[in-house]
């Protein structure tokens, strides 16, 4: 699939699906290719996003106000 750079705001919620659906989607900026967005394979897999999995995930875990 391919976007431009304005339907990444107004169509979010296609995108999401298609990244759902295991799709990769080109931006394009201007009518050229500028980035490449494909799903994170553990949120694929069904084990959630792998972004929780990283080390500065819950790096304020800590600190009082975030209690």
């Amino acid at each position: 699939m391919k976007a431009s750079f304005v339907e990444l705001q107004r169509k979010s919620a296609e995108i999401m699906n298609a990244l759902s659906r295991k799709e990769q989607i080109t931006v394009l900026y201007r009518g050229r290719p500028v980035a490449t967005m494909k799903p994170i394979g553990a949120w694929v897999e069904g084990r959630g996003p792998a972004a929780s999995k990283h080390a500065s995930f819950g790096i304020w875990a800590d600190h009082d106000q975030f209690r």
